[in-house]
């Protein structure tokens, strides 16, 4: 009689011991990073029969009721929300680069200076943006640094110090020149000198963002410790 009420306890706390390591395990299991690969290796290892060692997730695929959740998603599933490129209607060989820029059949040498800065005017406004987003700042303020680089003003002062210290070609010379011809001078403008040297300065980034890149990189790279010096400033 002694030896079966002892064997009925140690029966009893093996029986709660593996009870609370089951629950500790699948708590555990939901709560790591990689829970859903160690979740799915157990159920291939000891048959479709344990299912109660299967993620939320997976019961309920298992009964053909998927949900939005937000349990790691398998490579099956990623492949279920977003469809290889290959088999995409838009799928492309270009680059970025070439994305951004105009037709592979545009002659940049009979751009107009105006075309060419309004290429440029976007190139150097995406640069100043994406240099002062982050850290995170209240858009008020992110607009105010902004836009203090890209006024004509500011953009005047860039092209002076450009002319002062950076080699320049002579092709980039003429195309600072075709900018700055182009633009028409009028008596709404409140300084008409400083828009001159503004769309001279954006055809020259225009030009060489369409033509050259590595330039574009070397200009836009020197520009930076120009703007890092006069940005407090602003």
């Amino acid at each position: 009689m002694t030896i079966s009420i002892t064997f009925l306890v140690v029966l009893l706390f093996s029986t709660t011991t593996s009870n609370i390591f089951c629950s500790a395990f699948r708590l555990s299991a939901l709560l790591s990073p990689a829970s859903s690969a160690t979740k799915l290796t157990h159920q291939r290892t000891h048959g479709s029969n344990n299912f109660e060692y299967m993620s939320h997730q997976q019961q309920e695929q298992q009964h053909g009721r998927r949900r939005n959740t937000m349990l790691p998603i398998s490579s099956n599933d990623q492949s279920d929300m977003y469809p290889s490129s290959s088999s995409s209607p838009v799928a492309t060989k270009k680059s970025l680069g070439e994305l951004l820029s105009p037709s592979s059949t545009c002659n940049v040498n009979q751009m107009s200076g105006t075309d060419l800065a309004y290429i440029g005017d976007v190139v150097f406004e995406l640069f100043i943006r994406s240099r002062h987003v982050w850290p995170s700042k209240r858009t008020s303020d992110l607009q105010n640094i902004v836009v203090g680089v890209v006024r004509a003003e500011y953009q005047s002062y860039l092209l002076r110090k450009l002319k002062e210290n950076f080699s320049m070609t002579d092709k980039e010379k003429n195309v600072m020149a075709r900018g700055r011809n182009s633009v028409t001078r009028t008596k709404n403008r409140r300084n008409p000198a400083a828009y001159q040297d503004s769309t001279s300065f954006e055809a020259l980034i225009g030009y060489v963002y369409i033509t050259e890149p590595n330039r574009c990189k070397e200009l836009l790279a020197w520009l930076e410790t120009i703007i890092d010096d006069k940005i407090t400033e602003l």
